[in-house]
């Protein structure tokens, strides 16, 4: 029978979370606020307080690449607990019981990334020391021990949450008429998508999981979170932020069946549309079970997931698009990408293209195009366009400012915030700052918008943005709201905190490490050993220690 309660407008949301290397402390500040002004918006609903207004929320696809996918499996992993947000003077329990600040601002350091407890395995996996990210995996899943759960009813049920990555073996397709297999027609696919659904979690219906996504769903008990399932999570993580011979490549699978019809758009001719081909991996090299390889950095073909995203939210149909009238619109993307901008230029002279720098010079060239998504950018940044918005870097809070020149982090190609806490904490509290003003006066609609039918005279005069006629999709209840209550604090740029000429004895630590594991033949190690100590060795490390310096100076840290 019918209630004659009649249902709520909802507005559906995904989150498109970019890498960055050491800016995904930046990305992590974001997502905390988010979290929280969802969280208390469903509270004073709750509670029934006059200024929480009546419409829904749902986020359903949280997707990541790189460190965004490590922050997406960092959130994701608490959200069926509580945990208190790392607002700005918070104390040192409070910023540890967030496992987002934690994770990133806390337990991510260069001392760890020099470190040797890597040295068991005696073949060279990566010039980094991966051990602090597994400890940091482990304790996201373990999240949950000792804290109470929530219910979040602003999450989809079941949640998508996917990571961007590098199949480095490959899947390969034919590309002959029909899908037949063609010795001259093949082709591989490097680019993945690790698909998970997380069940139990949220009160917003969505479609049931799928044959391609992993489905996974919390345990009673959090440390059950280790295996099966959620490790598959976990390492899918680590795998999309796994930078190419810095980190090591991560094992993952899939089954074969989940390459089966992959969809390709042709563009469509005059006066016709587009549409949809499929092809098929060749079965002979998939097979018909798990099909293995090893991944690396997803940032490497996607680095910004926007599409992977616009997709799910239109139930994985690739030529449908969210509306992007101001009346009209029921869903969007929201991306968060701290690496947006560069003011570092390259090389611009042949004549400076000597062999040793072809390499480095190449692998910039390379991230550089992955990270600069134009379409992307200019569709998020235009007012007239209400199914696209980003946040990225910017100190005002204003439109046009946004670069990632704003973060102590983005030194250094973005590794630059590893070098010391100060910069981690400095990107992550700007995050909550940008994330406060873009909610209460960006992320909006058109206050004729469907979404706004219930609300009150005194909540429209309350949220409406000055000098415009539009109102905030998340509306910041109390004291969340920057006119209202408390503004996110402008964090101090954090100036001297790192000096590299300290950081002398733990690079030599680590260039021992390297060499011993780097040469196979213990002979030929001893052979050339005098020569890598007296000569080689200390050239390195100088030459590591100066590259650092010009960075952090050129960056205005030093």
């Amino acid at each position: 029978m019918d209630s004659g309660v009649k249902p709520l407008p909802r507005f559906d949301l995904g989150l498109s979370l970019a890498g960055g290397v050491s800016c995904g402390a930046y990305t992590a500040g974001v997502v905390d606020f988010v979290v929280e002004a969802l969280d208390a918006w469903q509270d004073g609903r709750d509670r029934g307080d006059a200024d929480a207004p009546p419409h829904e929320i749902a986020i359903r696809v949280v997707a990541g690449a790189s460190s965004g996918a490590l922050t997406a499996a960092i959130l994701t992993a608490a959200l069926k607990y509580d945990f208190v947000p790392a607002r700005a003077g918070c104390s040192d329990e409070e910023a540890r019981s967030n496992p987002l600040f934690d994770s990133w601002v806390n337990m991510t350091g260069i001392s760890d990334l020099l470190g040797t407890r890597d040295s068991a395995d005696r073949r060279l996996h990566s010039l980094l020391d991966p051990t602090r990210l597994d400890e940091v995996a482990r304790r996201a899943l373990d999240f949950g021990v000792g804290v109470q759960p929530r219910t979040r009813r602003w999450i989809a049920e079941p949640l998508r949450v996917d990571f961007t990555v590098t199949n480095v073996r490959g899947v390969p397709f034919s590309l002959a008429p029909g899908g037949a297999p063609s010795e001259d027609l093949r082709a591989r696919m490097h680019g993945e998508v690790m698909r998970f659904a997380l069940t139990g979690l949220g009160g917003h219906h969505a479609t049931p999981p799928r044959p391609d996504e992993f489905t996974i769903s919390f345990p009673a008990d959090p440390l059950a979170k280790r295996e099966g399932r959620w490790r598959d999570f976990a390492m899918a993580a680590l795998a999309s932020a796994a930078f190419p011979a810095m980190l090591p490549a991560r094992q993952l699978r899939r089954r074969a069946a989940d390459y089966s019809d992959m969809p390709i758009v042709l563009p469509g001719g005059p006066g016709k549309p587009a549409e949809v081909v499929s092809v098929s991996p060749i079965g002979s090299e998939v097979g018909d079970g798990w099909y293995e390889f090893a991944a690396v950095d997803g940032g490497l073909i996607d680095n910004d997931p926007v599409d992977v995203v616009r997709v799910e939210l239109n139930e994985r149909d690739v030529l449908a698009r969210n509306p992007r009238e101001g009346d009209l619109s029921t869903r969007a993307v929201l991306a968060v990408n701290p690496l947006l901008g560069d003011d570092a230029p390259a090389q611009s002279s042949a004549r400076q293209f000597t062999v040793s720098r072809v390499l480095p010079a190449l692998l910039r060239t390379l991230l550089d195009q992955v990270r600069f998504r134009p379409t992307d950018v200019a569709l998020a940044l235009r007012e007239d366009v209400y199914s696209r918005f980003l946040i990225a870097p910017t100190p005002s809070g204003t439109t046009g400012s946004e670069s990632s020149r704003h973060l102590a982090g983005a030194n250094l190609g973005g590794f630059g915030g590893y070098l010391a806490r100060e910069f981690r904490e400095h990107d992550f509290r700007l995050g909550r700052r940008n994330a406060q003003l873009f909610l209460a006066d960006r992320l909006t609609l058109p206050r004729t918008n469907p979404l706004f039918a219930q609300w009150g005279a005194t909540q429209r005069a309350r949220y409406e943005i000055p000098g415009s006629d539009e109102l905030p999709i998340i509306p910041l209840v109390g004291k969340l709201h920057p006119r209202h209550g408390q503004a996110e604090p402008q964090p101090a740029w954090p100036l001297g905190y790192s000096d590299p000429d300290a950081l002398a004895p733990l690079l030599d630590r680590r260039l021992e490490a390297v060499y011993w594991r780097m040469l196979r033949s213990l002979l030929l190690r001893l052979i050339l050993y005098p020569g890598w100590r007296l000569l080689v060795r200390w050239q390195l490390r100088n030459r590591l220690c100066a590259a650092l310096k010009a960075g952090l100076r050129k960056h205005g840290l030093l």
